[in-house]
C-alpha cells in the first residue's frame, strides 16, 4: 500500500555482520565467505584485483551504517518528506584473499577505508576501468554531503589523493550520472 516501503520485505539483522561472498568469474565456484561489520549499501562502484598485489579484492561502494529504505513509501516521497540524511561514506574495502579460514569466519580478513566522508551516491567509474583498479568515482552528491551550498551535486572523488571536485547550480537537481569520457581523453 501507500504506507509501506521496502521495510515490508526486508528484514535488517546488523548482529549477523555483511557476509563478502567471492565467487570465481571462469567457473562460478566460490573462492570464499568473509564476515565483516555490519552495513548497508545500495550501490557499488567498481570491483578489482590489483594485478601488484592478487590476494587482495578490492570493493568501493556507497555504505551506510543503517538501513533507512523505509523511508521510500509512496507517501513520504509523495509529500516530499524523505526525512534527515543518512550519513553515507564511500568506502573501499579489502578483502584478504588468501586469509585463513579462522580470520575469514572472525572478521579479520576484511578491512577497510574511507573514500569520501558523505554521500556520493550511484557512483560509477569509467567503464574501460571495470574490474580494473580505478583513480577516480564519480556520483551524485546530497544536499549538504559535498556542497558548501547544500545543494545536489555532481562528485569526482579522488581514490588516490582524497581529493573531491563539486559541481552545483542552483535550480539543478543531478540524478544519476552516466560516464562520457572525452573524445580525445586517453587518460583516466
Amino acid at each position: 500500500g501507500i504506507d509501506h516501503g521496502f521495510d515490508s520485505i526486508f528484514e535488517w539483522r546488523p548482529e549477523r555482520g555483511t557476509t563478502f561472498t567471492v565467487v570465481r568469474t571462469t567457473d562460478g565456484s566460490v573462492v570464499g565467505k568473509y564476515k565483516a561489520p555490519a552495513f548497508f549499501a545500495y550501490h557499488i562502484a567498481n570491483t578489482f584485483v590489483d594485478p601488484s598485489d592478487p590476494a587482495k579484492l578490492h570493493v568501493d561502494m556507497m555504505c551506510y551504517e543503517k538501513v533507512f529504505y523505509d523511508d521510500f513509501s509512496l507517501r513520504t516521497l509523495r509529500n516530499n518528506a524523505f526525512g534527515d540524511q543518512h550519513p553515507g561514506k564511500l568506502m573501499r574495502y579489502t578483502v584478504a584473499l588468501d586469509a585463513a579460514e579462522e580470520a575469514r569466519r572472525g572478521g579479520d580478513a576484511v578491512t577497510s577505508a574511507v573514500l569520501f566522508d558523505g554521500e556520493c551516491e550511484f557512483p560509477v567509474v569509467n567503464d574501460k576501468m571495470h574490474g580494473k583498479p580505478h583513480r577516480y568515482v564519480f556520483g551524485t552528491g546530497l544536499p549538504g554531503s559535498a556542497s558548501p551550498n547544500a545543494l545536489p551535486s555532481l562528485l569526482r572523488v579522488d581514490c588516490q589523493s582524497g581529493e573531491t571536485k563539486v559541481w552545483e547550480v542552483e535550480g539543478c537537481y543531478p540524478g544519476e550520472g552516466v560516464f562520457v569520457a572525452a573524445a580525445e581523453g586517453g587518460a583516466e
